[in-house]
This record gives C-alpha cells, structure tokens and sequence, in this order.
C-alpha cells in the first residue's frame, strides 16, 4: 500500500518473531504486525530487507493468516522538543567508530606478521559492537546509581549534563566496555560528548587507542553528520587545570555529611573563633599559635581542611564546633586533625564529615603534610607525620 500510515502503538519482546501491535484505520486499533525477513515471507524474494505481515484475530480468537505484507519506508517518532540531535547522527558517529578501529586492527594484524605488532594487537580481536538509546538525564543516573560494575560512576554522577542524552554503549567481543553519553540538545557542530562511563578500564583503552592513533594527522571523517571530532577532543589528553590539580592532589570536594546544632548562631554557621587561612609560607609559628595544646591528650588537638581553592584552613574545635565552622559549611577536600606526641606534631584524616569516603585517604593525607611543611618554616615542622585514620 503505497504512502499508508500506522501507529504503532504496542509491542511484545516476548514473542517470535517480534511483533508490534498497530493501529490500522481498515482494520481498527490493535491489528497485530510480525517483523519477518521479506525473503521469509515471499520464498521466491532475494530482498534482504524486512517487513510487517499484518495479522488479524478470528471469531475464535487465534490469529489468522497474514492478510498483507507491508515494507516499511519511513518512521516519524516523537522526541522532547529539546532534542535536536537525531539518532542517525549519533548511529553515523558509531559507525564512524567501528570503521576506524577495525582499520587499526587489520593493520595491528598486518604488523603482527612482520613482528612489528603493537602491543594491544592480540588484545584488538573480536568484533566491536554497539547500541544507542535515548535516555532521560533521570533514567541514565538511576541505572548509573544501581549498576556496581561503573568504574567512574562519581564522575558520572557529578558532571553536569542535559535533561535528555543519547547513550551509545560499546561491546568488545560480547563484553559492555563503555557508555558513549552525549549532548542530545547539541548542535551537531558542538563538543557533544558528556562523559564515557566505563565498565571494563583495559578494554576501553583497547577501544580508544585506535581513535587517537588515527587523528594524528588530522580528521578523518566528515565533521557535518557525526560526531568523531568530539570524541577525539574528549579523548585527547589535556593539560589538569588549577582546580583538577586540587583534585588530584587534596581530593575532590565533598560536601559535609552533617551540620550539628552547635554549629549554628541564630540559624546560621558559626564562625570558628580560631580559624586561620594560609595559601602559602607564613613565618606565623605553629608552635605559638597553638602552645596550649597538650600531648598525648585525646581531647586536646586542632582541627584542619584544605578548601575547595586549596587553602589550608587551621582552627580549633571548641564547644563542639568541627571542621564545617572552618569552611562556612561549604564544600571542602580531606580534612583531619593536628595532635602532639612526645616526639612532636602530627596530622590524621579524622573527619567525617569530609573524609570519610576517599578511596586513597593514605595518598591524600601524606599530600596534606607536605602543604603543611610548606606553609610553616619551623625546622621541626619538617618531621611532621601522619596517623592513618580508619572510620
């Protein structure tokens, strides 16, 4: 039926072959429509396409013999009105994909037999596959949040991104290797790439190696129907910025787990009374500043925190005011506190509600030292150590 259109306005995963349910204006809403091969249906066809065979229900309900057969020309599906990224842009960047990695793997092969292998080529067989999917911002952080298998689920989590992506998953010899997510409500000219979340790290170097190794004389692809230029930026090692140095170094920024009522002066944070802010070397001394506090003393220490522009922050905890009066109650990096022993100063990660779910706490704290040693000139502040704290 030339120029006829359906709704489509059900479906069933569990039958086969697949069917969607249709409305038909000759035969009424829920005419049932099988998805066949056409060489399946008309034995004689060499088409390698496939087609709808509608189907009715009899008197007796059992489904009669197909009445026609209709090949599909176009589909219309509604979408949000912010997304302006159709799905045959991104499938186009996903093949894009596959045509440069199985290029790099014929040439790994070809490199293998003269014993010039690159050192991934036993890595790069099997084929790479993908799917795509449009997915509400909602629907993607609440698969992110359940999924264990997320490498990088914080990074995820906290990146911005818009309401509506597309999420392009790649599969390496049957195995999920990463998510491509990018910017549905992009232009397709624009860095639309939002983040990859990753499922398995070796293989996703596997898969992305091939991408830059490609792109170092330059792009490969029509910039104007996919996205490859974007992946390759995003790929693309870049220089840590200021706060990503932070970051690395002092932990990313948390925000405190908890404000206690102490903490608060006519519904505000207080203000700790003995905070001090250093960015670098001061000749204030540590000893001075703090000379009343006593050794070997489980209630006698100062309290610290580098903050979200890597100050270190230095105060006391009087009259059950932590680490929050020291920040404002705003977001800030590991933080812990300063105690005295008989052989002199030390620091731990003591806080809870800053410190208590970094991966590396040991890595962050012996950084922390070395920002203290920084700051304070006193010779004795170089012996400085540091007490693991486990919450």
């Amino acid at each position: 039926v030339d120029g006829h259109a359906l709704s489509i306005v059900g479906y069933s995963e569990t039958e086969e072959p697949y069917a969607l349910y249709v409305h038909d204006d000759r035969f009424g809403p829920y005419a049932r429509a099988l998805m066949k091969p056409i060489k399946d249906t008309c034995p004689t066809s060499s088409d390698e396409r496939w087609c709808l065979t509608i189907v009715m229900e009899d008197e007796n309900g059992e489904w009669e013999q197909p009445k026609e057969i209709l090949i599909p020309d176009t589909f219309i599906i509604p979408v949000d009105k912010k997304v302006r990224i159709p799905a045959p842009f991104i499938h186009e960047t996903c093949e894009q994909y596959l045509i440069i990695f199985n290029d790099y793997v014929k040439k790994a092969k070809k490199k293998k037999k003269k014993k010039k292998a690159d050192s991934t080529a036993d890595s790069l067989k099997g084929s790479l596959t993908f799917e795509i999917k449009l997915e509400s911002l909602t629907e993607l952080k609440t698969q992110v949040i359940k999924d264990t298998c997320v490498l990088n689920k914080e990074k995820i989590l906290t990146s911005p991104m818009s309401k509506f992506v597309w999420v392009a998953k790649f599969f390496l010899m049957g195995k999920l290797v990463c998510e491509f997510i990018f910017d549905s409500t992009d232009i397709p000219q624009g860095n639309a790439v939002l983040g990859v979340a990753i499922y398995d790290e070796k293989l996703y170097e596997v898969i992305k190696k091939p991408i830059l190794f490609a792109y170092e004389d330059g792009p490969l692809t029509n910039k104007n129907n996919n996205f490859m230029h974007a992946i390759n930026y995003f790929f693309e090692e870049k220089e840590f910025s200021y706060f990503e140095n932070l970051d690395q170094m002092y932990g990313e920024l948390r925000a405190p787990v908890s404000l206690k009522r102490e903490e608060l002066l006519h519904n505000k944070v207080s203000k700790n009374d003995h905070l001090k802010k250093f960015y670098g070397r001061t000749d204030m001394s540590f000893d001075q500043m703090f000379d009343d506090l006593i050794a070997n003393n489980e209630t006698s220490f100062a309290i610290w925190a580098i903050s979200k522009d890597g100050a270190l922050l230095i105060g006391k905890e009087v009259d059950g005011k932590g680490h929050p009066t020291l920040t404002g109650f705003q977001p800030a990096r590991i933080s812990g506190e300063v105690r005295r022993n008989a052989e002199g100063w030390f620091i731990n990660s003591k806080s809870g509600r800053y410190s208590g779910d970094y991966q590396n706490p040991s890595e962050l704290l012996n950084n922390a030292r070395e920002r203290f040693v920084e700051i304070f000139s006193e010779p004795e502040f170089g012996k400085l150590t540091i007490e693991e704290h486990h919450s």
